[in-house]
């Protein structure tokens, strides 16, 4: 899996890394000015929706579209309701312990 992972953001951080240096077929005129669009619109793109998702309504939601993610919280628990022995022995430890209001 981690070969396949590997592979797969290498060829993507050398596609970027392709997509900015400007074609030669085309006559483009400055390469500053390609860059500079490129990099401008990329920013747009990412930026325009972390501003609608920062400024959205209530109203917006769709009040049945409540989804669990994971099948802990479907259940109302928690993620990860397995215990593992750490978690068991901090729980030791915490039923243990002399709580104030019982001495």
């Amino acid at each position: 899996m981690w070969i396949i992972g590997g592979a797969g953001f290498v060829a993507s951080a050398l596609a970027l890394a392709s997509s900015l240096v400007p074609p030669s077929q085309i006559g483009i005129g400055s390469p500053a000015l390609y860059l500079g669009l490129l990099v401008g619109l990329t920013a747009l793109i990412i930026t325009a929706p972390l501003l609608l998702y920062a400024r959205r309504e209530p109203h917006w939601r769709d009040p049945g579209s409540e989804v669990a993610l994971f099948a802990a919280e479907a259940r109302g628990g928690r993620s990860g309701d397995t215990p593992t022995p750490r978690h068991r022995r901090a729980e030791a430890e915490a039923d243990t312990e002399a709580d104030p209001a019982d001495e």
